[in-house]
């Protein structure tokens, strides 16, 4: 941040707390409050929560009010549509996340300030309920996007067998998400040149740290099949496809990749109602806290917190595990954010890591 300066993970201050609510995260992680709120639209109270250990829920899009929050672009209005951002809590504990759901919704409260919102309260009979009957849970370690670390991947396969533990049944998740994730990279890049963010900031410098996604977003159309192919043939094959795909689109072509989208999640819902699924545990995302400076060059490891608000679903995370001496390498595809995984995974011993649930 130009004016306040770099926001600093209580773990380890040489780390990030994330973004865009790092410094709630990093706030309740210090134990300097004993609740806050952050609003998420690719996983911005998720991220922050899973790199300072605390838990954080991103509720359904329209479940909470939006009146009253800032909009970071020009008259406080935003013109994208298909993926929303969603205000949530963030908290030491799942019971305090649910304190603050049940106290914003009781006795109809939030739709009564905001007509808006669903005149719906908060259903307490599910939430306590939950806990004594046997549920059905989904999980993946994986989204074919980006690959999980191995502290990532412990966390989840500890949780399903505590999960298996407490007399709950679970079963494997095997979907395309890789798809999903492409699918928000194409939509939310549509406008092009990354106009909306450059607006927003009303002639103000741009943070040298998004020098890398400004420069991707205004490549000239017609070398982007050439510099695509080039990064394809030197195995950049995830820089390629970013290349390739955060690109401006038409009208037409925005339209066409929505229904895309629209397709991949009935998709998903069908195979969430044929597996009987009440929930999915999978990694909040793929790595751990990283270095200061590094988030641009591994933006592509949110993957496992944007692709759940493509879908619309609601989704948290919660703190279970800290990274092991042994699982400081990092193990991926050979390429430039491979390399930089790497570079994260150094030192990165006694960081937080855990599940998110959705």
């Amino acid at each position: 941040n130009a004016i306040w300066g770099c926001c600093k993970n209580p773990h380890n201050v040489k780390r990030t707390s994330g973004g865009s609510s790092g410094g709630e995260a990093s706030l309740l992680a210090a134990r300097g409050s004993p609740l806050g709120l952050g609003t998420d639209i690719a996983g911005s109270i998720r991220g922050p929560s899973l790199f300072c250990g605390i838990c954080g829920f991103k509720p359904t899009p329209g479940r909470v009010s939006s009146k009253g929050i800032a909009v970071p672009r020009p008259n406080d209005s935003n013109g994208q549509a298909v993926v929303l951002a969603t205000p949530g809590p963030m908290a030491r504990c799942v019971d305090d996340l649910e304190l603050v759901m049940r106290t914003w919704h009781e006795g109809g409260k939030m739709h009564k300030n905001d007509s808006v919102v669903p005149p719906l309260s908060w259903d307490c009979d599910i939430y306590t309920s939950s806990s004594n009957k046997k549920l059905r849970f989904g999980y993946f370690t994986d989204d074919g996007y980006f690959d999980s670390c191995a502290a990532a991947k412990r966390a989840v396969i500890e949780t399903v067998e505590a999960l298996k533990k407490a007399g709950h049944e679970v079963v494997e998740l095997k979907f395309n998400f890789e798809q999903l994730c492409w699918s928000f990279v194409k939509l939310m890049s549509a406008e092009g040149g990354l106009q909306g963010f450059i607006d927003s900031l009303e002639g103000e410098e741009l943070n040298p740290i998004y020098l890398f996604l400004y420069k991707t977003a205004n490549i000239p159309t017609f070398l982007r099949p050439f510099l695509a192919k080039f990064m394809d043939l030197t195995g950049q094959t995830r820089i390629g496809g970013l290349v390739r795909e955060a690109r401006p689109r038409s009208t037409y072509d925005y339209w066409s990749q929505n229904a895309t989208m629209k397709l991949q999640k009935k998709a998903l819902i069908k195979k969430w109602e044929e597996l009987k699924l009440d929930a999915v545990v999978c990694p909040p995302g793929g790595v751990p806290a990283m270095p200061h400076g590094m988030s641009s060059k591994l933006a592509q490891a949110s993957s496992y917190t944007f692709l759940w608000n493509i879908v619309h679903f609601p989704a948290g995370v919660v703190p279970t595990t800290l990274v092991r001496a042994d699982e400081e390498k990092y193990e991926g595809r050979k390429d430039s954010i491979t390399a930089a995984a790497k570079i994260a995974g150094v030192d990165s011993r006694n960081m937080p890591m855990g599940v998110q649930v959705c």
